[in-house]
């Protein structure tokens, strides 16, 4: 009767609630499990309310926060193949830590457990909650402007870079001069692929132009030249050294010369200077 009872007054508590009953459930019978535990002078305890839902655990999580002072557990569970597991998980856990909530966490789902441990460090990693081992890499987005291959290139930089690069190194793959500089803000290298080219920036100091086929090797040494200097202790880690100038695209990457010639656009004079 007094577990009833208590149940109801919890049910009162969270009416209007999204998940008020399932919570009053939980938190009751947390209470009731936990007096057991506490009756016998045992307090060792983690908490974990698991459910599928995410939003449900984000609530759940949030009200145990607030009513009990034991180490929690966060987890989303049964959330399905890796990718609903993956956004589920990262969707709840990612707001209940940013929040300050819980301390331990586990992301499941049905693939290779490997997978999990991976996507769970980067999710503390990019929290700030955990070091970075090997780089950091930033890219872009498909559109319009893109005039190489950037897919293929971004996965040939991350399969080559994790395997030969230790230090948390912050790497830019930009598809083009447009809005990679400024999206690259604070990369320690970075790269902008224009027509066929790309122009690589160590710390925003341009360092190379390099055709296509030659982006990926260059970017390595430059990595791997980057990283014996930090080792050195030369330079620091997201100490940019100058702003990153935004390559001129007729001069650096030669797409506007070769319209030009072609007779695809005109060379034509306006106010102040040239246009083309």
């Amino acid at each position: 009767r007094d577990k009833q009872k208590r149940q109801e007054e919890l049910g009162a508590y969270f009416e209007g609630h999204r998940s008020g009953h399932l919570l009053a459930i939980m938190i009751a019978k947390l209470e009731e499990y936990l007096d057991i535990f506490e009756a016998r002078d045992f307090h060792d305890v983690a908490i974990s309310a698991k459910s599928m839902d995410a939003r449900l655990v984000i609530d759940a999580y949030t009200e145990i926060s607030k009513r009990f002072d034991y180490p929690l557990h966060l987890g989303v569970t049964h959330a399905g193949t890796r990718e609903t597991g993956s956004i589920r998980s990262i969707a709840a856990l990612g707001t209940l830590l940013a929040n300050g909530i819980g301390d331990t966490i586990r992301i499941s789902y049905a693939s290779d457990p490997v997978y999990e441990v991976e996507d769970g460090v980067e999710l503390l990693c990019s929290l700030d909650m955990r070091p970075r081992k090997g780089i950091e890499l930033i890219a872009c987005p498909t559109c319009g402007r893109i005039q190489v291959d950037l897919f293929t290139l971004v996965e040939d930089v991350k399969r080559t870079l994790d395997a030969e690069i230790e230090l948390p190194i912050k790497v830019a793959v930009m598809g083009c001069i447009v809005n990679g500089p400024g999206e690259a803000e604070g990369a320690d290298v970075a790269v902008f692929a224009g027509d066929r080219r790309g122009i690589i920036y160590v710390q925003g100091e341009k360092v190379a132009n390099v055709p296509e086929a030659e982006i990926l090797d260059r970017l390595l040494q430059e990595c791997k030249t980057f990283e014996a200097r930090v080792e050195a202790g030369e330079i620091e880690l997201g100490q940019k050294v100058v702003d990153i100038v935004p390559p001129d695209p007729i001069g650096e990457l030669g797409s506007g010369v070769e319209k030009i010639r072609s007779g695809l656009v005109e060379r034509v004079t306006i106010e102040g200077g040239r246009a083309d």
